[in-house]
């Protein structure tokens, strides 16, 4: 009876003829350290892709606020300086001229001056206005105040003598005076009547009288009339008779001439 043969067992022979498999080797240190490097390195890299992305998200945000910036300054730099200007002349005056009440002035001559102290107020206040409308708000209030008109008040008037005034006109000139008489001549012109008149109705204490006709409201004075004649004493008056005499009278330029019936 033949011996079983091991499948398993091996010539000595066999076993030398099959290759033994070769054990790997560890890796050395400097290997170690150049993978490491270049693992390093390409980390890096990709981290270096990011961001180059981010700064440049920085870089142009960056650049607008810079380009913002710059036409900022260019704006400042176009607009002008702003000029100086001086309202001390205009302050002035409205202290000067300013606190005029409306008792005794006629009411066209007040709202006058009330409308150029307005004005004048408000250029005053106004950071923006300019030399000129300074200067025209100054002398329109300038104008207007001295433009104002007195209101007529009988109270105002004196009543002299004549003899007092024919002997020393001049004394009396600028002085608010009345007279009452009879109308003996009339002279009537565009812009001024001229009347003599009697103050004893006859041709003895006679005034000379010159006056706007707008203030008599369109009535006419006619000669023979008896007026009260209130007005302001012009010292005295001269003139040529149709002869060629001089005649000199106590001249008066009437405020006011009341008809009297």
């Amino acid at each position: 009876m033949d011996e079983e043969k091991n499948p398993q067992s091996t010539s000595p022979v066999a076993e030398e003829a099959q290759p033994a498999k070769k054990a790997k080797k560890p890796l050395s240190k400097k290997k170690k350290i150049i993978i490491g490097v270049i693992v390093v390195l390409i980390v890096i890299g990709a981290a270096g892709g990011n961001g180059n992305g981010a700064g440049n998200a920085w870089e142009s945000s960056d650049s607008q606020q810079s380009a913002s910036t710059t036409v900022e300054k260019k704006e400042k730099k176009k607009t002008p300086a702003k000029v100086k200007v001086d309202k001390s002349g205009l302050e002035s005056y409205i202290d000067s001229y300013g606190s005029v009440a409306a008792d005794g002035y006629t009411e066209d001559s007040y709202q006058a001056y009330s409308s150029a102290l307005e004005n004048a107020k408000s250029v005053d206040a106004d950071e923006d206005a300019t030399q000129s409308q300074v200067d025209s708000a100054k002398g329109d209030l300038y104008t207007a105040y001295n433009g104002l008109v007195e209101a007529f008040n009988p109270a105002n008037y004196s009543w002299p003598a004549y003899r007092d005034v024919a002997r020393n006109p001049d004394s009396y000139s600028g002085q608010k005076l009345a007279f009452k008489g009879k109308v003996l001549q009339v002279v009537e012109g565009d812009s001024e009547t001229d009347l003599r008149i009697a103050t004893d109705g006859g041709y003895d204490d006679v005034i000379f009288v010159g006056f706007d006709p707008s203030i008599m409201g369109g009535t006419r004075v006619l000669e023979d009339d008896t007026v009260t004649v209130y007005g302001t004493c012009v010292g005295q008056y001269s003139y040529q008779s149709t002869l060629g005499a001089k005649i000199s009278l106590p001249g008066l330029y009437a405020d006011q001439i009341e008809i009297n019936q």
